[in-house]
């Protein structure tokens, strides 16, 4: 039981590894880790898990320029999240809110406002069913950051409205939650 509950332990360990790769943008090493991370939960039927690394590894392909590969991680995530028992609801709205705002950051940098806006409220909508207000705090951010967007590449003014509202919501929950790192992205946006 010992040698389960270390191999269990180690494929976390290499996932949050795999996952600090990601954040600090070592894409290559980020790939390995997050790899042997989602063997790892797929011998050991870890189904959350293994979304949470194909959603990692998602991150990878798309900064990497393997666009195809990231997109079949995407639909194989939806198409597989279908399949969790209805006891596990909430990883399932976890996941499902992870992977559509994972899509929509990926349309916001490819400028496809319309695609972002729409993967970014299913995203706030998952959140509020996982209950999970950093996941909610970033759906709100990107909306926003795509109202910014929309205004500066067509000049309509009422875009800025909209930002304003989603922007000051996500400062007001990233403040209260204490994500300071997300409020001050928010406050640079607004900014804008």
């Amino acid at each position: 039981a010992g040698d389960a509950i270390a191999w269990c332990y180690s494929g976390l360990v290499i996932g949050d590894l795999g996952r600090s790769f990601v954040e600090s943008h070592d894409w290559a090493k980020a790939e390995i880790y997050i790899q042997k991370a989602l063997e790892i939960a797929m011998v050991q039927n870890d189904r959350p898990a293994e979304f949470i690394y194909k959603i990692n590894l998602q991150l990878v392909f798309s900064n990497t320029g393997r666009r195809v590969q990231s997109l079949k991680l995407a639909e194989d995530v939806f198409r597989d999240s279908e399949t969790l028992p209805s006891e596990l609801d909430w990883n399932k709205n976890y996941v499902l809110a992870l992977q559509h705002l994972n899509l929509a950051a990926y349309q916001i940098n490819e400028f496809h406002l319309n695609e972002c806006q729409h993967h970014a409220r299913k995203a706030l909508a998952y959140a509020e069913l996982a209950q999970n207000p950093f996941l909610r705090l970033h759906a709100q951010q990107i909306i926003g950051q795509s109202y910014v967007r929309a205004r500066l590449v067509t000049g309509k003014r009422e875009y800025s409205a909209e930002a304003e509202k989603y922007l000051n919501d996500a400062i007001k929950i990233g403040h209260l939650s204490g994500h300071s790192w997300t409020e001050a992205e928010a406050e640079a946006e607004l900014a804008q």
